[in-house]
């Protein structure tokens, strides 16, 4: 006798098998997705700090100052990062001892990115 089709246990195996790959591979997509945007969002950090560094050199920066986004662009026409997602906070030109910091704030979907040199 031919068999024609699947047997219900045959399907039953395949759709386990499909839910336990399912069950392994979504979280490890969603936490690669999560470390990008973290990525993404440092990039921007780093970005305003080199253009915070070019800001300073370009007007003779000597003293302390707070910088406003309009400013930087005004210098800067590379500058560019996802407005819709980010915010930022503060940017800031510091004179410490020893020379400049530069200090960028971003909040991105929540969450607060700030250079290593902010107080």
């Amino acid at each position: 006798m031919k068999k024609n089709g699947f047997t219900l246990v045959e399907m039953l195996l395949v759709i386990a098998l499909i839910a336990t790959i399912t069950a392994i591979i979504i979280p490890n997509i969603t936490s690669s997705i999560e470390t990008g945007h973290a990525k993404e969002y440092e990039s921007y950090v780093k970005l305003l700090e080199d253009n915070l560094e070019m800001y300073k050199t370009d007007l003779n920066v000597k003293d302390n100052k707070t910088v406003s986004i309009g400013d930087l662009r005004s210098r800067v026409s590379e500058l560019k990062y996802d407005e819709e997602k980010c915010t930022i906070n503060e940017l800031k030109i510091q004179k410490e001892t020893a020379g400049f910091t530069y200090c960028a704030k971003i909040t991105c979907d929540g969450k607060e990115y700030k250079s290593k040199t902010c107080k």
